[in-house]
């Protein structure tokens, strides 16, 4: 498997999917499958559907993808 790539090294391709992580001192605190995006009007990070779709007992609920990426490995 390949090794974590700091996003201070290098950044990915505009558009490749990759696993991105939140990564303090060796240690993993989140991770997700991530697009990172780049053009005129700005850079980041997006997911396939910015919300994912859950229940509670109120009825549907979005959860939204909030993690600060600081490491970034190519798919497998």
């Amino acid at each position: 498997m390949s090794e974590w790539i700091s996003v201070e090294d290098r950044l990915p391709d505009s558009g490749q999917k990759v696993v991105g992580a939140n990564i303090l001192n060796g240690e993993i605190f989140d991770y997700a499958t991530v697009y990172y995006f780049s053009s005129k009007h700005g850079a980041g990070w997006d997911v396939e559907d910015s919300a994912y779709a859950a229940e509670n007992h109120d009825g549907p609920a979005s959860v939204y993808l909030d993690i600060d990426i600081t490491h970034w490995m190519p798919l497998p």
